[in-house]
């Protein structure tokens, strides 16, 4: 008996029928999926790149040898700060003990005072020496916190008065004035700054002499009213801190003497100015040699031609020519 036959068309019992997809199709999906990589490796690379440039224009801003320098100079200041540590030190204990030294030198002449009448009356007339010596001190410690108050006012006046930013100022017992920031921190100044502070510094002084004129105190020398001379004191500041420096200098003293270049009394300057002068000078320079190839210098000030330099003189020297006195 022959068994049934099975329709080839048909799937034989008890197996699965796996349909592959065409090698073609395979390829062309695996070719999109690279791709696909590809392209996110070039948008990769291409993010690397622009990264790679932005780091490539800053190094070339960087002055490596100036780096150098400034560690090498930074490591030879910390040996010198380390060496001044140890010398603070040293001083230190010394002071200790020259203080106990002095401590069995006061026993010593207290001892001898009660034993001899002349040295009793010198152990007295010392006792009234160290007592006055430490009043005076004290004093001075007051009058040196008051001072530093009025100096500190002073100098956020004219900060305030002349600056286009809030600084915030320090001052320590040694007069040492800086900028810091909200926290207490020192900020790096600029050269303009520094010259600012210079002059905020030279005018709260001068005001402070002032206000100790007519000081009542006979302990301490009274102060006294004295012009300011400013030589050059506009050289580091823009013209911003010029002009409004210029509208403020007139205040920081009952007399002002100037003395400017030609760069440094611009236009802006000179009208600042202009309703306080009460006296202009211009300092002339004589020379005994001839003037040879050099060109001949000239100012023109109040409509009026006038030589700086003058040659083939009858001596070597500056003069001060009067230009316009009030």
């Amino acid at each position: 008996m022959s068994s049934p036959r099975i329709p080839a068309s048909q799937p034989q019992p008890g197996k699965r029928n796996h349909k592959r997809p065409p090698a073609a199709t395979l390829f062309s999906s695996l070719l999109t999926k690279a791709k696909e990589r590809l392209a996110e490796a070039n948008e990769d690379l291409a993010s690397v790149e622009a990264q790679l440039g932005e780091i490539h224009d800053k190094l070339k801003g960087i002055n490596f040898d100036d780096i150098a320098s400034r560690e090498e100079r930074r490591a030879e200041l910390r040996k010198e700060l380390s060496g001044i540590d140890r010398q603070i030190g040293s001083l230190k204990s010394g002071i200790q003990d020259a203080e106990k030294e002095k401590s069995r030198l006061d026993r010593e002449i207290n001892d001898l005072a009660q034993q001899d009448q002349r040295t009793a009356i010198y152990g007295r007339r010392r006792n009234l020496c160290e007592s006055i010596k430490g009043t005076l001190e004290l004093h001075l410690v007051e009058e040196e916190k008051e001072a530093r108050g009025v100096l500190r006012a002073g100098i956020k006046k004219v900060l305030q008065a002349t600056t286009h930013k809030v600084l915030n100022l320090r001052m320590t017992d040694d007069y040492v004035i800086s900028l810091v920031n909200a926290e207490g921190l020192a900020l790096p100044k600029s050269s303009g700054e520094n010259q600012l502070l210079g002059l905020a510094f030279t005018a709260a002084l001068v005001e402070f002499a002032k206000v100790r004129k007519n000081a009542g105190d006979d302990r301490l020398l009274p102060g006294t009213i004295a012009p300011l001379v400013l030589d050059s004191p506009f050289g580091q500041l823009d013209e911003t801190y010029r002009t409004t420096t210029a509208q403020f200098i007139p205040k920081m003293a009952r007399q002002v003497v100037l003395l400017l270049s030609r760069s440094q009394g611009s236009p802006e300057v000179l009208e600042a100015l202009q309703d306080h002068v009460g006296a202009e000078f211009l300092l002339v320079r004589h020379n005994r040699e001839p003037i040879g190839d050099r060109k001949q210098e000239s100012r023109y000030l109040k409509g009026e031609e006038f030589r700086t330099a003058i040659f083939d003189s009858a001596f070597d020297g500056t003069e001060v020519k009067a230009i316009a006195v009030q």
